[in-house]
């Protein structure tokens, strides 16, 4: 719900999670909802208290005896709220230790999004080659993992930092891509809009009002993978960007192609689960993805695409 902007539920669940954390004398638990409740106070932009509270719930984390992933997504927030501090040094500081942390233990979902920081700071800090390197290898495990709101996010920061760099039209398109891959995750950016005031400020005094509004339409009709493609400077291989089964797919993969053609039977994201042997999750980003490639809002639509390559 946080990352909805949904904050007054949020703090709700928040606040009965941590009070039966201590009812339970839960120390796992506790850190948990400080955690949440650190994020959330990340997106209502008081970040002295969002650190205060990551840094309690890291404490606690560490205390209680738990090091798994969540331990290192709390890490990954410090950075987040030390870069809106103006902190750059300790945000990339955070960023680096997720990632060496993450490599370590051969994990890459959290690992990934410390990349994601680390740039979003370096790019704040001036530092463009450094910060383009660090998104784009972020996007890249985004992408390979298949990670819809990391997608987003990764897709977004290197539009900015690809801005920075003297690009703003190509920066404009990314960002529709972006946003209308928003639109099925419906997710917000990491914390305030203040970081996407900067770049798309920037961009829209260089193009003017009609240009920036045609980039950024001509960016919301981009395959997702051409997106993609064009933000970590890859030869366009055509079409969707996908190789061997994109032939067959069009713009989705032969796994795409399979949920694209479950859905058009009449199958649940929890059915198609259920088919395939892969978590809903799963199925769920499958499905947002399927919608994004093909500019689609509606499982119907999907049903009639499917219907159409068939006759």
């Amino acid at each position: 719900m946080t990352l909805q902007n949904d904050l007054d539920e949020a703090g709700e669940l928040l606040e009965r999670a941590l009070a039966q954390g201590r009812a339970d004398d839960d120390q796992a638990g506790i850190a948990l909802a400080l955690a949440g409740q650190g994020i959330t106070a990340l997106f209502t932009g008081d970040f002295d208290l969002a650190l205060r509270l990551l840094t309690t719930a890291g404490d606690l984390f560490r205390d209680s005896g738990h090091d798994d992933v969540l331990f290192l997504l709390i890490d990954v927030f410090r950075g987040v709220a030390c870069l809106f501090k103006g902190d750059f040094a300790a945000s990339v500081d955070h960023a680096d230790r997720v990632e060496r942390t993450g490599e370590e233990r051969g994990e890459l979902w959290v690992r990934s999004y410390g990349m994601l920081v680390g740039g979003l700071a370096l790019w704040l800090a001036g530092d463009l080659d450094a910060s383009l390197e660090r998104l784009r290898r972020s996007l890249r495990i985004k992408r390979d993992l298949d990670d819809g709101l990391g997608m987003t996010l990764a897709l977004e920061a290197t539009a900015a930092c690809i801005s920075s760099h003297g690009e703003p039209t190509r920066a404009v398109r990314l960002l529709g891509a972006a946003d209308r891959l928003r639109e099925f995750t419906q997710t917000s950016w990491f914390g305030p809009a203040l970081l996407r005031e900067i770049h798309t400020g920037k961009a829209m005094e260089a193009l003017g009002e009609e240009r920036y509004r045609t980039a950024h339409e001509e960016g919301g009709r981009l395959p997702l993978a051409d997106a993609i493609e064009d933000a970590l400077g890859e030869a366009p291989s055509g079409g969707s960007g996908k190789s061997g089964g994109a032939q067959v797919g069009g713009p989705l993969t032969g796994r795409e192609l399979e949920v694209a053609s479950l859905v058009a039977e009449g199958l649940s994201n929890r059915a198609i689960a259920e088919r395939l042997t892969i978590a809903k999750r799963t199925a769920d980003s499958h499905v947002e993805h399927i919608l994004a490639e093909l500019g689609f809002s509606s499982r119907a639509q999907i049903a009639t695409w499917i219907t159409a390559r068939s006759t």
